[in-house]
């Protein structure tokens, strides 16, 4: 944990901290500056792992399943369509029939395409298929944290999309004031469900600096019930400043992208703020 000060953690996140926070963690630029130092080994081979290719490409297993359907819809309207024209295609002279090859390729391409773009759009449309079609790799929604600092409620709010077919992470740190100290965003993230992690690389923009920072985040993906997808994310974040590991813990409150003050109001509730 960071510093040395005993941290209790609470329904959302709780925890002490004796510095401002990104990314649900301590800024290090938040109040002081901090003299800028190598990264660790592990850090950089972190940070390898999340930008390489074939790593961001994290719902590759969704596409395939959507392609796969096109295919097989696809191929059952084409041989519908084969058994009808048949015997009309058989009588016929061999240039029609070189013809009518050439159509039914440019059709199945075309009708796939079409299929595929229709799939995808219900996908990008119906979140309760989403959930259905993701599982356990479903984050989606508002993950809502909190910590006290310098006798201070502070609250995160962590917003996940995948509406597009791909997981972005952004979120902003609240203080007890209302006013935002700082915003992140991801730059990639990562799903690893064999290991049960999410990585994600980030950018944040501390209101009180003049530059942005940015760090690389690795969270365990837990479950509340084996039925239902990761509620919790337990794990640290690494600002590439330093290279230190700051712990961190999210709970979901919602699988919408809710309100700051209806997201405030349930962080509000639990801890009793």
């Amino acid at each position: 944990m960071p510093g040395s000060r005993l941290c209790h953690y609470l329904p959302l996140t709780s925890r002490c901290s004796t510095r401002p926070m990104a990314a649900g963690r301590p800024l290090h630029c938040g109040f002081a500056s901090i003299t800028r130092a190598p990264l660790s080994s592990a850090l950089c081979m972190i940070e390898r792992m999340v930008l390489e290719p074939k790593f961001v490409k994290n719902m590759n297993e969704l596409h395939g399943k959507i392609a796969s359907w096109a295919v097989t819809a696809t191929s059952t309207i084409i041989f519908l369509g084969v058994v009808v024209l048949a015997p009309l295609i058989s009588a016929a002279p061999i240039h029609q029939k070189i013809i009518a090859l050439l159509l039914t390729a440019i059709t199945t391409l075309g009708l796939y395409k079409f299929i595929y773009m229709v799939i995808f759009l219900i996908f990008g449309k119906w979140r309760w298929l989403r959930k259905i079609l993701l599982g356990d790799s479903f984050l989606e929604g508002t993950w809502v944290g909190h910590w006290i600092y310098e006798d201070k409620h502070v609250y995160t709010i962590e917003e996940i999309s995948q509406n597009t077919g791909e997981t972005t992470v952004s979120g902003r740190q609240i203080g007890e004031d209302m006013k935002t100290q700082a915003d992140w965003s991801s730059e990639s993230v990562y799903i690893d469900l064999r290991r049960k992690r999410l990585t994600y690389v980030y950018s944040c923009d501390v209101y009180r600096t003049n530059h942005k920072q940015n760090g690389i985040g690795v969270f365990k993906l837990v479950k509340s019930s084996n039925k239902l997808p990761p509620n919790i994310l337990d794990g640290y974040a690494v600002d590439m400043i330093d290279g230190d590991k700051d712990p961190n813990t999210e709970h979901k409150v919602s699988d919408e992208i809710i309100g700051t003050e209806e997201a405030l109001s349930k962080a509000r509730e639990i801890f009793n703020a």
